[in-house]
């Protein structure tokens, strides 16, 4: 009980009672301040301090949307000028195409004329030259003096080539080719040197393929003569055998004859009376002869067949020889005549 007393009525101070009063009452203080000062616990309209930071805080909310919607509306624009400007340089790329177009065909056109004047002009220095040099033949030029140092004294012209310019002169007849011209003639004719230069190997294809016809024509009668010759040596042959065939024959028939002396020899043995032994040995003495001089002819066969078999090898390994050369020389041909074939077909005679 005392302890309950002190606590009450003790002089130190409030006591447990009092602080406890205390704290109480610091708490209806501030609950009724709140009550009283919070528009929000009050159920009725807010303060205008209230409405103030609302609207302030909106305020700052709808600059920051503002803001954002400004740089929309920006990016908005570029996207739209850098649209424009894309459909511009598109329109203007078309347009330069287009006229990219129509200068290429102009070009083409102006190609294509170009290359008719070009022909033209071909033609027509074709042409002159065609008559100008048909005009010079028979015409008196005087003398004429090449670039090598030779001249000649009244000249005539006779012809006039790519590659060369004939014609008379008092000692005779001559010719200059075109490298030895002197160039006032060279200019006059409109000779060129890649002109006489087609027609100098033209010329030179045409004097080797000469050469290579002769030298086949030539090959040819060596393999000719070769297969005569293996020819007569084949009959020659065969001659041989079918009179070595006929000697056997004969022997055989000789030797029938002495069989039959023999017989009769051995039946005028046992004959009364006059015999013609003597007539039957004499046939077969001459029928033994006549066998020696048949069997002397056929005596030479194994040399006429070993020099018939030696001579027909040799004359073999020379047909091949010359037949692998007639090979090579009808390539050569080939080779020229196609070559001859390819510079017509590509650039023909130029003059």
């Amino acid at each position: 009980m005392r302890f309950f007393e002190d606590m009450l009525s003790s002089s130190r101070g409030a006591g447990f009672i009092g602080t406890l009063m205390a704290l109480v009452v610091l708490v209806g203080f501030g609950s009724l301040y709140l009550f009283v000062f919070d528009e929000g616990l009050q159920g009725g309209k807010k303060s205008i301090e209230s409405v103030i930071k609302d609207q302030t805080q909106e305020i700052k909310n709808l600059e920051m949307t503002l803001v954002s919607q400004q740089k929309t509306l920006d990016s908005a624009k570029n996207r739209a000028a850098i649209t424009q400007e894309f459909e511009k340089a598109e329109r203007l790329t078309g347009l330069r195409i287009k006229r990219a177009g129509e200068i290429k065909v102009s070009l083409e056109e102006v190609n294509q004329e170009m290359v008719g004047i070009r022909n033209n002009w071909e033609k027509y220095k074709e042409q002159y030259r065609i008559a100008e040099r048909k005009r010079a033949e028979g015409e008196a030029i005087g003398d004429l003096f090449t670039k090598s140092g030779k001249s000649y004294k009244n000249v005539v012209i006779r012809t006039v080539e790519p590659l060369r310019i004939s014609f008379r002169h008092t000692d005779g007849n001559g010719t200059v080719l075109f490298a030895d011209a002197p160039d006032a003639l060279i200019d006059r004719f409109q000779m060129t040197k890649e002109a006489a230069a087609v027609v100098a190997k033209a010329e030179n294809a045409n004097a080797g393929l000469a050469e290579v016809e002769q030298s086949i024509a030539e090959i040819k009668q060596e393999i000719d003569y070769i297969v005569g010759q293996m020819k007569e040596s084949e009959v020659s042959f065969e001659k041989k055998n079918t009179d070595v065939q006929a000697v056997q024959n004969r022997v055989i028939s000789l030797q029938s004859k002495i069989t039959q002396y023999q017989s009769q020899l051995a039946a005028e043995a046992n004959k009364q009376g006059v015999r013609n032994t003597h007539k039957h040995e004499t046939g077969i003495q001459e029928a033994r002869q006549a066998i020696a001089r048949e069997e002397a002819k056929a005596a030479d066969l194994p040399r006429v067949i070993k020099e018939y078999q030696d001579t027909k090898q040799q004359r073999e390994m020379q047909k091949r020889s010359w037949e692998e050369r007639l090979r090579a020389a009808e390539q050569r041909r080939q080779k020229i005549i196609l070559e001859m074939q390819n510079k017509k077909t590509t650039g023909g005679e130029q003059r």
